[in-house]
């Protein structure tokens, strides 16, 4: 198998598919394509696994191996008697697994923006490092300021490659994190990487935080690779500790 296409003939895939790529993993980037670029929309039923076999020449088998894939990574839900959907990449059940930031009991927490800004300037030594790119690349400083229930202050400090995120200036009043800046960009976010530590409050966080300077918060670092392994976010967050639990156990 040389490459998977649509029965149209109409390649879907950016990129050359190797054929040494298994061909369930192939048709599972396909139909991913399909998906972060929006021709199969949020919610919508797709093809069944028949349909799907006969539009690629495969077996049904094959097929539902695709499809699994897709499941496990959150990209489609299957719902008995009904058939199999797109996942909606906006919904709080799908952002919820880039928020490990909890209530003390396990619900999510209501944020509000108190602040959201980006600002553009070229990649240091450090930031090339954390976002894979060179030194002296383009790339935007974007801050945040939430504030949750029960006084609960989370500051953050992201940066993105301006070459994968051209004009986020103009995309900011509609983005509230990687999920959603993903989604306007048609990018599927894949895994991530966090550390957590417990640090002083430096003065201009504490004033924010209505806390007293030196209080023990949180320090959180956070690499975001896309489906292919790329890095797409490196971000920094200070967190109020009080009254909230970081979840690591969530899918």
């Amino acid at each position: 198998m040389n490459g998977v296409q649509e029965s149209a003939g109409i390649p879907i895939a950016a990129e050359p598919i190797l054929s040494t790529r298994p061909v369930f993993l192939q048709i599972k980037d396909i139909l991913t394509l399909r998906i972060s670029e929006g021709r199969w929309a949020s919610g919508a039923l797709i093809p069944s696994e028949h349909d799907l076999s006969l539009q690629f020449k495969v077996s049904v088998a094959t097929i539902r191996k695709s499809l699994s894939e897709l499941e496990h990574e959150g990209m489609i839900t299957r719902q008995q008697g009904r058939g199999t959907f797109v996942t909606d990449r906006l919904s709080d059940a799908y952002k919820s697994k880039y928020d490990r930031i909890r209530r003390a009991d396990g619900s999510r927490i209501d944020w509000m923006f108190l602040e959201k800004r980006a600002e553009k300037s070229v990649a240091n030594k450090v930031e090339a490092i954390r976002l894979g790119i060179d030194a002296d690349d383009a790339i935007y400083h974007v801050y945040r300021l939430r504030r949750g229930d029960r006084e609960i202050y989370m500051r953050e400090h992201a940066i993105y490659s301006v070459a994968l995120f051209p004009d986020i200036e103009e995309a900011m009043p509609h983005v509230q994190g990687i999920v959603s800046l993903t989604y306007a960009y048609k990018i599927v976010p894949g895994p991530f990487v966090q550390s957590l530590r417990n640090v002083p409050a430096d003065e201009s966080f504490a004033l924010v935080a209505r806390i007293a300077p030196g209080s023990t918060i949180w320090e959180l670092a956070r690499t975001t690779r896309d489906r292919d392994g790329h890095i797409i976010e490196y971000r920094e967050s200070l967190v109020t500790p009080d009254g909230c639990a970081y979840r690591h156990d969530l899918e």
